[in-house]
C-alpha cells in the first residue's frame, strides 16, 4: 500500500537524517572553529560596528531643543537591563545559551528531524546567531551560504565578546516596531519609561492559576504526546484568571502556548449554532431531524454533497434534545437553516478579541461548520463561552491590567475594562442557550461531570473526527473554563492508548477506550471548577429557583415548530388521518458523539392519510446579516416533514390521488 510505504519512506530519512547529523557533528564542529588557525575579527570582516545613536542638540543655554534620529536606538548596559527580563528571553530564545560556543548542534538536529516530520519545534538559531543575522547578514539571501555563515560568524563573536556582551548587544539590535531598536528606546516608545522602571500587573490569579496547572495533571503522561490546554476566564470582566498552554516551557521542544494556537473543535462548535439560531427565533422545543445518514447542500462545492454517516443518530426531536445527545445530523441541517454566514457572524461576535477578528483569522462558512471543520484556539472558545455565561454581554479576554513605575506609585499604562461591554447576544437567546446547556450536565454527554453541590453550571463537550481533538467548554455564572487535549505535533487519533485505560474504562466507565469531551477535557474542567469555586456562593443565573425573570427569559415566545431545510426537506398538510408517531430507544450510557449506533424505530399507521404539499419556502440568502431574520419552520401540529430525494413517505396519499 502507498500509505505503508510512505511510512516507511519517512521513517528511513528520519533515520538517515539523525545519523548525518551525528555523525557530521564533530566535523561541522571542527569546521567552524577552524579560526583557531587563522584568526578573523568581525569587525575586519565588516558590518559589526557601533549602535546608532540619537543626536540631540541643545540651546546656548544648554537647555535641549531638539533630537535627530534615524533609528531611536537607546543603548541600554547590560547592567541596567532587569534579571526577569534576560531569564525571559534565555527561556525562549536559547535556554542554553551559558553552555554552547555560539552554535547550539543539538536544536540543529532537532529542527532538522522535526523538519522531515513536520513537527511543530522551535528554531535552532542562538542569540549569538540572531545578533549576527541582524548586524551582518541582513542584506544576503536565505540560502544554504547564509545559514552556514550565520554558524562560523557566531563561533567567532563568542570568541570575541563575553555573554554579557552578545547580550546587551541582542538587547540593543533588536527591532520592537515604531523605529525602536532595543529594549531601552522600547520602553520609551511603547510606555515613556526606562526599562528598568516598570513593573507589569497581569489578570491572573495565582489560586486559580494553581488549580489550573494541578487539574491537567490528571492527563497522564502517554505515548500519543496528547497534552492538555485550558483557560479560564472572569465572566464579569473577560480578565484571563488562569492560562494553561501545554507542558511546561522547554526551549527547542514545548516553545507553542496551546491555549492560543487554533485546532478543529469537534461538536463543541454548536454552542455558537445554538445560540444563532435561538436568536434567529428558534425555540428550545422546536423539533428537528437528526436521523443518519444525511445528504446536505455543500456550498463550497455544489457537486459534491456534504454527507454524515457518523455518529449519534436520532429521529425527529427537540433541539434541546439535540444538544444534549449533540446529535450531528441535526446540527448541521441547523446551522443551514440559520444560515451559515450568520453563524459565523454569532463566532465572531461572541468571540471577538485582538487574538479573533476576520482580518487576523477566518472562519469559513462550511458546510461542515457543525462537526467542527474550522478551527479555533481554547481562548477563542472561552470568550464565546463568557458570551452566554453573561447572558449576552460580551468581555474581550484580555492578559494585561496595568504598568506601574517600579514604586508603585505612577500609573503608566492602564487597560480600559468597559463595564457595559458589548451586546454579542440579547439576554433572553443567552439564557435559552444557558437553559438547553445546562442540560449537557444533567442529562447529555457530560452527565458524569457536574459539579460539586449542584452548583449551577453549563457546558458542551467536542470530539473530533477520529478523536483527534478533544473539548469541554463549561460555564457557571462567575467563570468559563475551556479545556482542549491533543497532540499539538498533528492530528493524532486519541484511541485504545493503554496509559488512558485505567481512568477511561476503568475509573469512569466509558465502553470504549477513545479520548472524546466527555472523559478527559471534562474531567478536568469538572476537577478545576469545583476548586476554584470552593469559596464562592452558589449562585444560579436567576437570583431565585422561582425567580420570575428568568421564567420569562426562557418560555416560548410561541407554540413549538417544525424545523426544515428547504430542498433537502419538503413539507405537506394533513388532510385526513393520523401521521405515525415515530419511536426510539437508544441504548443506556451512549450518548457520547462518536460510539452510538442507528436507533431502531417503529410506526404504527391508523388508516390513510391524506396530506396537501405545500411550496417551501428558500434557504437564508447568505448575504443576510440580520440575526433576527426568522428561519424556515412550519407548525409542528398538521403537517409533515419529509426528504425531497425520497418522496412522500408510503403511508402519505397526496390529495386528488386515488378513489
Amino acid at each position: 500500500m502507498w500509505s505503508l510505504r510512505l511510512v516507511v519512506a519517512v521513517l528511513l530519512s528520519a533515520l538517515l537524517v539523525a545519523a548525518l547529523v551525528v555523525g557530521m557533528a564533530p566535523r561541522l564542529w571542527g569546521m567552524l572553529n577552524a579560526h583557531d588557525e587563522t584568526a578573523i575579527s568581525l569587525y575586519e570582516v565588516g558590518g559589526f560596528t557601533g549602535l546608532a545613536e540619537r543626536s540631540v542638540v541643545y540651546d546656548v543655554q544648554g537647555r535641549q531643543v531638539g533630537v535627530f534620529q534615524a533609528e531611536n536606538s537607546q543603548q541600554a548596559l547590560f547592567s541596567e537591563i532587569p534579571d526577569h527580563v534576560v531569564d525571559a528571553l534565555l527561556a525562549v530564545e536559547d535556554r542554553n545559551f551559558f553552555e554552547h560556543r555560539g552554535v547550539d548542534l543539538r536544536a540543529v538536529g532537532r529542527q532538522v528531524l522535526a523538519n522531515v516530520n513536520d513537527g511543530a519545534s522551535g528554531g535552532a538559531s542562538t542569540i549569538t546567531q540572531q545578533v549576527v543575522k541582524n548586524e551582518l547578514l541582513a542584506t544576503l539571501p536565505r540560502d544554504g551560504r547564509y545559514k552556514l555563515l550565520q554558524m562560523r560568524y557566531a563561533v567567532l563573536l563568542e570568541r570575541e565578546l563575553s555573554k554579557e556582551q552578545i547580550l546587551e548587544r541582542w538587547f540593543n539590535t533588536n527591532f520592537y516596531g515604531y523605529n525602536a531598536y532595543g529594549i531601552k528606546a522600547a520602553a520609551e516608545v511603547y510606555f515613556g519609561k526606562d526599562v528598568r522602571d516598570l513593573r507589569i500587573y497581569t489578570t491572573l490569579d495565582r489560586d486559580v492559576q494553581a488549580s489550573a496547572d494541578e487539574a491537567v495533571k490528571l492527563l497522564p503522561d502517554n505515548s500519543v504526546n496528547a497534552q492538555a490546554a485550558l483557560v479560564t476566564l472572569d465572566n464579569a470582566t473577560g480578565a484571563i484568571r488562569a492560562m494553561v498552554g501545554g507542558k511546561p516551557f522547554k526551549a527547542g521542544e514545548n516553545e507553542v502556548n496551546l491555549a492560543l494556537r487554533r485546532r478543529q473543535t469537534g461538536s463543541s462548535v454548536k454552542m455558537f449554532i445554538l445560540a444563532a439560531a435561538l436568536e434567529a427565533g428558534v425555540e428550545s422545543d422546536d423539533l428537528i431531524d437528526g436521523t443518519l445518514p444525511c445528504t446536505l447542500p455543500n456550498p463550497e462545492n455544489p457537486d459534491e454533497p456534504f454527507v454524515i454517516e457518523d455518529g449519534v443518530s436520532e429521529p425527529v426531536g427537540s433541539l434541546r434534545r439535540m444538544t444534549w445527545l449533540s446529535i450531528n445530523c441535526a446540527y448541521a441541517k441547523l446551522s443551514q437553516i440559520v444560515g451559515l454566514n450568520r453563524v459565523v457572524d454569532r463566532i465572531y461576535a461572541m468571540s471577538a478579541s485582538e487574538w479573533l477578528t476576520p482580518e487576523k483569522h477566518p472562519v469559513y462558512a462550511y458546510a461542515s461548520l457543525a462537526t467542527g471543520a474550522n478551527e479555533l484556539s481554547v481562548v477563542d472558545m472561552a470568550a464565546g463561552a463568557q458570551s452566554i455565561a453573561n447572558l449576552g454581554v460580551h468581555h474581550e479576554p484580555f492578559f494585561l491590567e496595568k504598568i506601574l513605575e517600579r514604586d508603585n506609585s505612577t500609573l503608566v499604562w492602564e487597560r480600559a475594562v468597559s463595564v457595559e461591554g458589548t451586546e454579542a447576544l440579547t439576554r433572553a437567546t443567552a439564557a435559552k442557550t444557558v437553559d438547553i446547556m445546562r442540560g449537557v450536565l444533567r442529562s447529555g454527554t457530560a452527565r458524569r461531570t457536574p459539579l460539586a453541590d449542584d452548583r449551577p453550571a453549563a457546558g458542551k463537550t467536542g470530539t473530533q473526527f477520529k478523536n483527534t481533538n478533544a473539548w469541554f467548554v463549561g460555564f457557571t455564572p462567575q467563570y468559563s473554563t475551556v479545556v482542549w487535549v491533543g497532540d499539538p505535533r498533528g492530528y493524532t487519533p486519541m484511541r485504545g492508548v493503554p496509559e488512558f485505560r485505567d481512568q477511561i474504562v476503568g475509573q469512569w466507565k466509558f465502553a470504549r477506550n477513545t479520548v472524546t469531551g466527555a472523559t478527559y477535557p471534562a474531567h478536568i474542567w469538572k476537577l478545576h471548577m469545583d476548586k476554584i469555586h470552593e469559596s464562592l456562593d452558589i449562585v444560579d443565573w436567576g437570583t431565585k429557583k422561582d425567580d420570575e425573570e428568568w421564567k420569562l427569559l426562557v418560555a416560548p415566545a410561541r407554540p413549538v415548530a417544525r424545523l426544515y431545510l428547504p430542498g433537502v426537506e419538503c413539507v405537506a398538510q394533513v388532510i385526513s388521518g393520523t401521521p405515525p408517531a415515530p419511536s426510539t430507544t437508544i441504548a443506556p450510557g451512549k450518548t457520547t458523539t462518536t460510539t452510538i449506533a442507528d436507533p431502531a424505530t417503529s410506526t404504527t399507521v391508523a388508516g390513510p392519510v391524506v396530506v396537501s404539499v405545500l411550496p417551501t419556502s428558500t434557504t437564508i440568502d447568505p448575504t443576510e446579516k440580520n440575526p433576527f431574520a426568522p428561519v424556515p419552520s412550519i407548525p409542528a401540529g398538521g403537517n409533515i416533514v419529509y426528504d425531497c430525494a425520497t418522496g412522500l413517505p408510503k403511508w402519505a396519499t397526496p390529495s386528488g390521488v386515488g378513489g
